[in-house]
């Protein structure tokens, strides 16, 4: 199964935070990292991103539930577009 080809280029500060902040931070923040990954800024979060999108993918992240097919989506066409912090 092939992602869809970008037809977007998402914002880091619009878009791509509020995906991390909504559904890992909790358990991945600075001083509360599970497994020592922190995704709480751009720097953590991009540092991160082939571990979390391979998790992500894979259903075991996060531990609540597999995220959207457009949550994916617009992850997949971020890191397609550069992983910018833009």
């Amino acid at each position: 199964e092939h992602p869809l080809p970008c037809s977007t280029n998402p914002s880091f500060d619009l878009e791509i935070q509020n995906i991390f902040t909504n559904n890992c931070y909790g358990c991945h923040q600075t001083g509360n990292a599970n497994n020592g990954i922190i995704l709480d800024d751009f720097s953590t979060i991009k540092l991160n991103i082939d571990n979390s999108m391979e998790q992500i993918q894979n259903g075991t992240m996060p531990p609540t539930g597999m995220l959207s097919d457009s949550l994916i989506y617009l992850l997949n066409c971020w890191v397609a577009n550069g992983a910018l912090n833009n």
